[in-house]
């Protein structure tokens, strides 16, 4: 009984996978897709946010505000630069061998989110203004209808107090980003100021 179970959970898992991998190609089947700093970038009008998989970039024409598409991809870049995917995938094989662990629901979102942060740290290291980056997360969430902000319905809370979150940690990581590089500056403005004067 024990194997049959074990076979029936394996199968399952597998059918899932193979569901989600079809799903895809058929997206990049029916969108086309081109190549753009190494990446395969499947521009479509698929319902949600954009994502990556792997190195497919599937991009919600839609939802892309005038000149951000460099921002949204160096966000995705950074999920493929660090290999978010597999951890995608275990954490999804995880939770359907494991669905009824208390832990591994949590699990899966906090990895989701710290895999947020960590792309969203890559795109404001590069460069990135944080005003600017701020602004295009807010319009990737609200679908540019800043109106709908404040009139979220009691459902939206949770995804409302997660944008909140995540631009918080921006900001503060952005200021401790940029009181190391005034540190660097001033500390290689000193070693000038010491080597002129020998």
């Amino acid at each position: 009984m024990a194997e049959l179970f074990a076979y029936l959970l394996r199968s399952g898992a597998c059918l899932a996978l193979f569901y989600v991998f079809y799903r895809l190609v058929l997206m990049a089947g029916r969108c086309g897709c081109e190549r753009h700093r190494g990446l395969r970038i499947i521009l479509c009008g698929h319902p949600g946010e954009s994502f990556s998989f792997f190195n497919f970039v599937f991009i919600n024409k839609a939802k892309i505000p005038d000149g951000a598409l460099d921002r949204i991809l160096a966000h995705e870049l950074a999920h493929v630069r660090q290999l978010h995917s597999f951890d995608i995938v275990f954490s999804e094989f995880l939770t359907v061998v494991q669905w009824f662990n208390p832990f591994v629901w949590p699990y899966r979102r906090s990895l989701r989110e710290t895999h947020e942060y960590l792309a969203d740290r890559a795109v404001i290291a590069q460069g990135c203004s944080l005003a600017r980056y701020q602004l295009l997360i807010v319009e990737q969430h609200v679908g540019g209808r800043l109106l709908e902000l404040a009139l979220t319905k009691e459902s939206d809370a949770a995804k409302k107090a997660d944008m909140e979150k995540k631009l918080q940690v921006l900001k503060a990581e952005s200021e401790e980003y940029l009181k190391k590089a005034e540190e660097v500056r001033k500390a290689e403005e000193k070693a000038k100021q010491a080597a002129e004067k020998k």
